[in-house]
């Protein structure tokens, strides 16, 4: 289930690819469930705004790095030292830590890896872990 908010041109064009049956008799139950029960299924989101602005503003004092502005709970670095892949591959050796390598992004390079907001703990597992490459790559 979903819904569409755009101008009436975009929506006529839309409208001309979209299925005759969009919702079936499963998805409109599942929908009125959700409805009914909101509050007991939809995500913490000030919870998780709040743990990715923390963990973006620790990451941001580790030198070497650029953290890009983000709304949502996943975002990019952008490395000023070294390569996406090598730190991909120090992080899983190291620590068992896995990121994504950004390279093949549209319009990016290997200077980015894209992170997402976990629970505390590991984000504080790969602040540690990008503190010492940091160091590493700074000697």
């Amino acid at each position: 289930m979903g819904y569409l908010i755009a101008n009436k041109v975009l929506v006529q064009k839309i409208e001309f690819y979209k299925a005759p049956w969009t919702v079936n008799s499963l998805a409109i139950e599942a929908g009125k469930y959700l409805i009914q029960h909101k509050s007991d299924v939809l995500p913490p989101v000030k919870h998780y705004k709040s743990s990715t602005e923390k963990f973006t503003k620790k990451l941001a004092e580790i030198s070497g790095i650029k953290i890009h502005p983000t709304k949502t709970s996943y975002f990019l670095i952008e490395l000023e030292k070294g390569d996406s892949t090598e730190l991909k591959n120090y992080l899983v050796s190291e620590f068992g830590i896995l990121i994504r390598d950004a390279k093949n992004f549209r319009g990016l390079n290997s200077s980015y890896i894209r992170v997402a907001t976990l629970n505390e703990e590991k984000n504080q597992l790969l602040i540690d872990a990008l503190q010492k490459w940091s160091k590493l790559n700074t000697l």
